[in-house]
């Protein structure tokens, strides 16, 4: 008997340290918010025309809802909470255009909400800390700044396993010289850009993606 008690109770401490270690340290893939539409999802990693259509997509759902209007996309499945009533949808075609219509119409959208949201293009602020013609010396500035406490990932966190999503990001140019710019976050919000731009200190600054 005690040795069963024994075993119980260190399956219940192995349960509880799971369910209590840092969801950060368990998590992967990526997690995106704009006003009061979410979307989370599997392995993606953090690419400037997949962040540019998200926040886009994301600002012209949000658009679309009444005051008490919630939107959460998890994994293909679509909750939409709008005038005190919940529906339940499968996004089955990962369309933005199609997820729009069918949060339009659950919601009730008039044809002039409609128009207006779909007309709506979000721009994204981000962090330029540096720009160099040397890749690994732009690498070893992205990791020297994901490493830090106090940086933001703004609207998107994206990455991969394992699942501590950097922050900081390589983008390289195509110009007469290649140039990899480090971007820190993907912001919808400027003022929250230019408080981490300050943040940061000298040479960085805030740009449009």
């Amino acid at each position: 008997m005690t040795t069963r008690i024994l075993s119980l109770a260190l399956a219940l401490l192995g349960t509880f340290l799971v369910f209590t270690a840092p969801a950060r340290a368990c998590w992967d893939g990526f997690y995106a918010r704009v006003g009061d539409v979410e979307e989370m999802g599997g392995d993606d990693q953090w690419d400037v025309e997949a962040v540019r259509l998200r926040a886009t997509w994301l600002g012209r759902i949000d658009a679309l809802l009444p005051a008490d209007g919630h939107v959460m996309i998890e994994h293909g499945y679509v909750t939409i909470e709008a005038n005190g009533v919940t529906h339940d949808r499968q996004w089955t075609d990962g369309r933005y255009l199609t997820l729009f219509r069918e949060v339009a119409l659950a919601v009730g959208a008039s044809s002039t909400t409609i128009q207006h949201a779909r007309s709506l293009s979000t721009p994204v602020y981000v962090v330029q800390t540096g720009s160099f013609l040397d890749a690994p010396l732009a690498r070893t500035e992205a990791r020297a700044i994901s490493d830090r406490d106090d940086v933001l990932h703004g609207f998107l966190e994206a990455g991969g396993f394992p699942a501590d999503n950097p922050e900081a990001h390589v983008v390289t140019v195509a110009s007469a010289r290649q140039l990899h710019r480090v971007y820190v976050g993907a912001f919808v919000d400027r003022d929250e850009a230019r408080d981490l731009a300050a943040r940061l200190g000298q040479g960085a600054f805030v740009r449009t993606l």
